[in-house]
């Protein structure tokens, strides 16, 4: 629902309101300011609320939220905004059956430690946090909200998280204590904001079957490594029934010229330790570059040890 409609929507459900019962459905996208929601509106059935640039305090989204609690599965948050970050954890807190969450750009004004609610979310199976804008406040605050709450996420098995330098420390504190019911763990670090420390240790992380790293890689970092961070964070994982290593690469018309300052040697040398062992495959995924880059990989990684495979897939090569 958007502007557009919102109002032919209202005036629909509040001749029918038996209609809204049926809803599975949702997605809310910038209702601000347009027809409010119809009295007694009752979204029992809805099991998917997507929430695209509005504001958690919006009349559409609080009987949204009310009326879907005990059927809601899935909850999208895209460019979504609230007065204190707190007001995140008190719209997932009453989603007690909620398995799937994604968080992405969403912002806020402030943070208010003191007025953040104890939150559980026992039936979550995955979390995507998503922080694309590292030099948004804004939107950092948001993030740095969720993850110093951590008890509200131990059950997630499934976590795609992007993520600034300035939020690593909070992170690490999270990962410590969602790490062991951990299967796929998808992470990557903005460019920008790489810093030459890593406060990352995902030691405990034991029960991985996938490990991917995102990355990108953009022609005007000439002379800085914005990929720093991926051998660092691979050579303090111990996970001994990893299968897969998968590394996404954003290249952005990037040549074979700017993958050199990568250390290769490096996360070669690690993946054939003993505690790797158990992985199956390395896989590297490559967006955009302005090259053919397959050789050049497996160059510079070498053969990979027995039983494991090395794939190498490249999809939409610039033209030159």
């Amino acid at each position: 629902m958007s502007q557009r409609n919102s109002n032919a929507i209202s005036s629909t459900l509040a001749i029918r309101p038996q209609l809204a019962t049926r809803v599975r459905e949702l997605t809310l996208n910038s209702v601000e300011g347009h027809h409010r929601p119809p009295k007694h509106l009752q979204l029992s059935g809805l099991q998917r609320l997507r929430l695209v640039d509005v504001d958690l305090s919006d009349p559409w989204v609080c009987v949204a939220v009310a009326t879907s609690a005990p059927s809601l599965r899935e909850l999208s948050l895209r460019d979504c905004s609230a007065d204190d970050a707190a007001a995140f954890h008190s719209l997932i807190g009453r989603l007690t059956q909620l398995r799937h969450l994604n968080v992405e750009r969403c912002r806020s004004g402030s943070y208010d430690q003191s007025i953040v609610p104890n939150v559980s979310i026992p039936t979550l199976l995955s979390l995507s946090l998503i922080n694309n804008e590292p030099r948004d406040v804004s939107t950092a605050t948001v993030v740095q909200a969720l993850i110093e709450h951590p008890m509200a996420f131990q059950t997630v098995r499934f976590l795609d998280i992007g993520i600034a330098s300035g939020n690593l420390s909070s992170f690490n504190e999270f990962l410590r204590a969602v790490g062991p019911s951990l299967r796929e763990l998808r992470v990557g670090v903005i460019p920008e904001a790489v810093s030459t420390h890593l406060p990352l240790t995902p030691a405990n992380c034991s029960e991985l079957r996938l490990l991917e790293f995102k990355m990108e890689l953009r022609r005007e970092a000439q002379g800085v490594d914005p990929l720093s961070w991926v051998p660092a964070l691979l050579d303090t994982m111990r996970a001994p029934k990893l299968r897969l290593v998968k590394f996404v690469i954003k290249a952005q018309s990037a040549t074979c010229k700017d993958l050199v300052a990568f250390d290769w040697d490096k996360v070669a040398c690690t993946l054939q330790e003993e505690r790797f062992a158990s992985v199956c495959e390395v896989m590297f995924h490559i967006h955009h570059a302005k090259d053919t880059v397959a050789s050049f990989i497996r160059t510079r990684l070498g053969a990979p040890p027995n039983n494991r495979g090395l794939r190498i897939v490249q999809r939409a090569t610039s033209s030159k």
